[in-house]
């Protein structure tokens, strides 16, 4: 696989196989990357009041089970995340990826250095892939840091790939608007 340029992301842009909408060139286009923008989604888990644990096998899809009581969804321009927090965010940009590209969510240098991490470990995009990103945004440092909705906060970096891939990504993500809950059940039944 090969990192594409500015110059490869622009001309597939221009192409139309490879989508980010929205999308503003002047700030977001970067030599080998686009910066993303947070939205204004997130998941929260709640403080444990129980002995609740998480599993795999029972891990809560908020979008498949109303009212979940681990996690609340959260909108707000101007979130807050504190010391020691994981929540889950979202995009501002949606992202549709041709069959010969793939992509990688990256945090930017200017958010890591706040000890901000975008995500966890879920930054491979497959090709096929149409959706908005979840991140996965821990506080390392241990002071809050308020998030703006709107603020670049990760790079995608895409590579192309040798042979494109004659299905595309077909998973559960496809398609996902808004921070999305993990659909790690869903691999159970």
């Amino acid at each position: 696989m090969t990192t594409l340029s500015d110059t490869d992301i622009l001309r597939r842009l221009e192409r139309g196989d490879l989508a980010i909408d929205p999308l503003d060139l002047a700030t977001q286009l970067q030599p080998a990357s686009v910066d993303l923008c947070l939205g204004s989604d997130f998941i929260v888990w709640e403080a444990p009041h129980s002995n609740a644990i998480v599993s795999g096998a029972g891990v809560i899809d908020m979008r498949d089970v109303p009212g979940a009581s681990m996690m609340r969804r959260v909108t707000d321009d101007r979130f807050v995340i504190w010391p020691g927090q994981f929540v889950l965010g979202t995009t501002r940009e949606r992202v549709r990826l041709p069959l010969d590209v793939a992509a990688r969510v990256e945090g930017r240098s200017s958010i890591g250095r706040l000890g901000l991490c975008v995500h966890v470990t879920a930054g491979f995009i497959d090709p096929g892939f149409d959706g908005e990103i979840t991140l996965e945004i821990y506080n390392f440092n241990p002071r809050p840091i308020r998030l703006h909705a709107g603020a670049r906060v990760a790079q995608l970096v895409f590579s192309n790939l040798e042979t494109p891939s004659p299905r595309g990504y077909q998973g559960k993500y496809q398609g996902q608007r808004g921070a999305t809950a993990s659909r790690l059940a869903r691999d159970f039944t």
